[in-house]
């Protein structure tokens, strides 16, 4: 819904969601070392909130060097893949600089309230799909200060 009625959002990765992405293949890379598991989140974390796409890859290029080519492709390509798939949601570093959240706890924050005070049932109400999702891309729109482009899209 986002894309059709709010073209040109800035989309990130969340760093809590990429961070479990990563710790995930770290466990399967080192299931009885919490060291090397550790370091390595250190730096490939780092890497992401320092230069983005671009120091991940480094460090994914360095792993992969260190474990070697069969572990790679056992337990890293897949998250690699993933990564490599969303690498233009992964603009941390300007989102830091310019002083954005680059968490989702905010939005999720946010949009437990709205769905909470206008859409559990109270009072014997009922809601269908269809309709629970028009009315949250309206209280959207209207919580985000973008009700003129949710509405020119909607005529």
């Amino acid at each position: 819904m986002c894309v059709a009625h709010f073209p040109g959002v800035d989309f990130l990765l969340d760093i809590f969601h990429a961070g479990d992405h990563v710790q995930t293949m770290l466990k399967n890379l080192f299931p009885h070392d919490e060291k090397p598991r550790d370091e390595h989140f250190k730096r490939l974390r780092g890497a992401l909130l320092s230069r983005g796409w671009d120091g991940l890859y480094d460090e994914f290029m360095s792993l992969k060097t260190t474990v070697g080519e069969t572990a790679w492709t056992r337990h890293a390509s897949k998250t690699y893949a993933y990564f490599e798939k969303r690498r233009t949601r992964l603009h941390y570093p300007e989102r830091l600089a310019a002083g954005s959240p680059i968490g989702s706890g905010l939005i999720e924050g946010s949009c437990k309230q709205i769905v909470s005070r206008r859409l559990k049932p109270s009072a014997g109400c009922r809601w269908r799909v269809r309709t629970v999702n028009r009315m949250l891309g309206v209280l959207t729109a209207l919580y985000t200060n973008t009700w003129s482009m949710f509405w020119a899209k909607r005529r």
